[in-house]
Formats: C-alpha cells, sequence, structure tokens
C-alpha cells in the first residue's frame, strides 16, 4: 500500500501530528496481519478492511506510511532484515517464523530509536499492564486483558495484574478467578502465569478457574492443560488435564480429582448442589452475602441438590426453608443463621 497521503510527503520518520489513538489503530491492524492466527481468506478480507480504513481519513494514511517507511528503514538492520522480508511477514502471516517476529520487535524498538516515542507507548498499552483489580462481596466481573485473555473475577476477589517483557503474570491474592486465555500478540510471545501464595499455575492453552480461600490454592481445568509448581518444591511440579481440578501447597500438589459438578458454575452466576452436605452450601453461599451467615450442626449434614442463582441470596434462603426441614434465625439482617424448623417458636 503506497498510496500518498493528502497531507503531502513525510520526510521525517517521527509523525508527531498524528494522534496518538490513531497510531495505536495502525499498530492494531499491523498485528492482526501479522498474527498467524487467519486463514488465506481471513487475510484478505483484513486487507480490504485495512484499506477501508485508511480511506476514512488522512491521519489513518499518515501513520500507515509511517509503519511502512520503518519497515524501510528495517533493509539496514542487516541482509537477512530486508524490508521485503518484514513485508511478508507482515502481509503473509501464515508464512511467518520466529525470525520475523524478531524483526517485528527491532521494527519497534526502531520506533523508539527514530523518535517514535509516542508510538511505542501506544504500543506497549496493548500489551503492558500493572496495578490491581478487585470485586467486592457478592459482585462479578469480567476482564478482557490487554492481549485477548479474559479473565472473570468472583465474589471478594483481588488480583495483582503484572505485563511486562518477559511474562504475563496475574497474582490472585484471594479469592477466585477464571481465565480463558488467548495467544500472546507481543513480538516476543511471553508465558501466562497465575500465582497463589502457594505456587504457581501455568497454562498450556486453556480454560481454567483458580481458588484462594483461607490458605487453601485450588485449580479446576476445563480446557487443555496447566501445570502447577508449588512455591518451594517445583520438583513436584503436576500437570492436570480438562476435566481435572486438584489444590496445592507451598511444598505438593494433591492427586487429581474429577471436576465435580458445581465447578465453575460461579462464573455464569450460579452455586450449584449435587447431594450436598448443608453446612458447606451454606457456607459456600456465605461468600456472596456481607454479614455472617452460619449452619446450626443439628441440620449440617442435611442434603441438597439444586441449582440457585447467587445473585439473590435471600432468595435461596427462602428456598432452602421450602425445600428443607429448616428455618432462618436472624438477630440483625447481617447475622442469619440456618437452624432445625422444630425449634421454631
Amino acid at each position: 500500500m503506497n498510496a500518498r497521503s493528502t497531507r503531502g510527503t513525510r520526510d521525517s520518520l517521527n509523525t508527531p501530528d498524528v494522534p496518538p489513538h490513531v497510531a495505536r489503530q495502525a499498530i492494531e491492524w499491523l498485528l492482526e496481519l501479522q498474527s498467524g492466527a487467519q486463514d488465506e481468506a481471513g487475510r484478505k478480507l483484513t486487507l480490504r478492511k485495512l484499506e477501508q480504513w485508511l480511506a476514512q481519513h488522512p491521519d489513518h494514511l499518515a501513520a500507515w506510511q509511517q509503519i511502512e517507511r520503518i519497515n524501510q528503514r528495517l533493509a539496514g538492520l542487516s541482509a537477512a532484515s530486508s524490508s521485503a522480508t518484514v513485508h511478508k511477514a507482515l502481509t503473509h502471516p501464515a508464512a511467518s517464523t520466529d525470525a520475523g517476529r524478531r524483526r517485528l520487535g527491532k521494527l519497534l524498538l526502531l520506533l523508539a530509536a527514530t523518535g517514535g516515542g509516542a508510538w511505542l507507548a501506544e504500543y506497549r498499552g496493548l500489551f503492558d499492564v500493572t496495578g490491581e483489580e478487585r470485586t467486592v462481596i457478592g459482585e462479578r466481573r469480567t476482564l478482557t486483558l490487554p492481549e485477548g485473555s479474559t479473565l472473570v473475577l468472583g465474589t471478594d476477589t483481588r488480583v495483582r495484574l503484572q505485563y511486562g517483557e518477559r511474562e504475563r503474570r496475574i497474582e490472585l491474592l484471594q479469592g477466585e478467578i477464571m481465565l480463558t486465555t488467548a495467544a500472546d500478540r507481543h513480538p516476543q510471545p511471553r508465558p501466562i502465569l497465575v500465582a497463589t501464595a502457594r505456587g504457581t499455575v501455568q497454562p498450556l492453552g486453556t480454560v481454567f478457574a483458580v481458588r484462594h480461600i483461607d490458605g487453601v490454592s485450588h485449580v479446576d481445568v476445563f480446557r487443555d492443560r496447566v501445570k502447577i509448581i508449588p512455591h518451594d518444591a517445583p520438583e513436584r511440579s503436576a500437570t492436570l488435564n480438562a476435566g481435572q481440578s486438584a489444590e496445592f501447597s507451598h511444598h505438593s500438589v494433591s492427586t487429581p480429582l474429577a471436576l465435580n459438578n458445581s465447578a465453575g458454575a460461579w462464573a455464569e452466576g450460579m452455586i450449584v448442589a449435587s447431594n450436598t452436605r448443608l453446612e458447606d452450601f451454606v457456607a459456600e453461599l456465605s461468600r456472596y452475602r456481607k454479614g455472617h451467615l452460619g449452619c446450626d450442626p443439628a441440620v449440617a449434614d442435611l442434603r441438597i441438590s439444586g441449582t440457585y442463582p447467587l445473585a439473590d441470596t435471600e432468595r435461596v434462603l427462602q428456598i432452602l426453608t421450602a425445600s428443607q426441614p429448616v428455618e432462618l434465625r436472624y438477630l440483625t439482617r447481617y447475622w442469619v443463621s440456618v437452624i432445625p424448623a422444630a425449634q421454631k417458636k
């Protein structure tokens, strides 16, 4: 694409009058073309959409021309880094190689070296993020991470995100998360890791959930595989396959078990019981409401089955009183106990 900008030829590699958000869009188009995730038909469709984007505003064409000029500068880096080779890596992603991705990394470094600091800042903004995210009791929230992974935060959950040059790291400080991973579009693809106080979970292209509550770390795997690495005994790492779950400590990983029926239901806003002890059910439900929710030992071993909405815990409690020989004792609206119905006065 060699069309000239309607604003005239720009001899300098630096184009300060291109708005940052347009620079970001241009880089996103570049990354889309070099991702390697499309077949030939998909690549042609992307190119047609890119042409439409270029025609929408002179700034779009100016931004893309900046990318092409920097491609040409790559010819001076080494004989193997000709602009034609890089152009092939960008416009024929199926044929791109690790070497091609490394050349893309050089392109981005050249952006910084030739005065494109704002461009590089926009590029980094696509991939790098640092900070904490959290939910309050009863809240559930879904985040889209910089490279496209989807992270669901359960109730009363706190995570620290640390996306850098070498790895994508999610520290689960408390609560539970579900992660659907996406391929990293960074020029040097980085592993994605989930860390708790007990160890590290490394997904191998997967959908999985990690829970860290009251000092216990637990993993459920719904697709593909994950590797669990205890902090103090990495030699005792273990791999879980889809349909398996396990707990892990600083020193070991438990024997994998089959996923139970309730695994992951929280991410859909539901709590599932399958012949579950009432005390265990109430303990889990208590995580979704403020205050104290307890269960009298006299009814602790009652069994319950069913699917219940987490958005309305009061309704769930009322369903319990209708289906089980129990009632609710309220000391205050924030202090509730499930007790035997025989104790009703």
